[in-house]
């Protein structure tokens, strides 16, 4: 992942790494980076100062843009290959839970997926997303496997990530 976004960086720049909506969400993590150092970040602002940007995924940019500057969007999209490579192992948990001799090949397999190594390369939601949708689905597993505290604590903490991430997953949650 960090071999593809260095690749992009290298010949493309920072706007290699930007599609779409990536321009919005980072003028909006810069907007708020602004707001912080300056102090006059106040009340609802904290949850970001954009209304249509959930939580998580304002603050995972806005902290890169706080921390890094001008290459906080390399940082954040270096961050999402890190996020993705621990997908890929929660991923590997899941087959595990399934069966122990499907788990390595799920796991290489969400490692060379080339959608997952794309959408790392982007300064989108997509990726915390994914790693938190992963993470619920792991606990769901366990949860089928064996009902327990632990795993519906994974349950809530993956639906909660996600929630906060993308407000998509909201349908999904009482059907769980």
């Amino acid at each position: 992942r960090w071999i593809y976004t260095l690749s992009i960086y290298a010949t493309m720049g920072g706007g290699g790494l930007l599609v779409g909506d990536s321009t919005g969400y980072l003028s909006d993590a810069r907007n708020m980076a602004g707001l912080i150092a300056s102090g006059k970040l106040a009340g609802w602002q904290w949850l970001g100062t954009d209304m249509s940007t959930m939580p998580v995924f304002a603050w995972l940019l806005t902290l890169n843009v706080l921390v890094f500057g001008e290459h906080g969007t390399l940082a954040y999209v270096l961050q999402q290959g890190v996020l993705d490579a621990a997908t890929c192992l929660v991923i590997y948990g899941m087959a595990a839970t399934l069966a122990e001799k499907i788990a390595l090949a799920s796991g290489i397999a969400a490692a060379i997926n080339p959608t997952q190594i794309v959408m790392a390369g982007i300064v989108y939601t997509d990726t915390p997303f994914l790693l938190f949708v992963a993470i619920s689905l792991y606990g769901a597993l366990r949860w089928i496997r064996q009902p327990s505290l632990d795993s519906s604590l994974i349950v809530g903490i993956g639906l909660g990530g996600a929630l906060l991430t993308r407000i998509v997953i909201a349908p999904w949650i009482p059907v769980l």
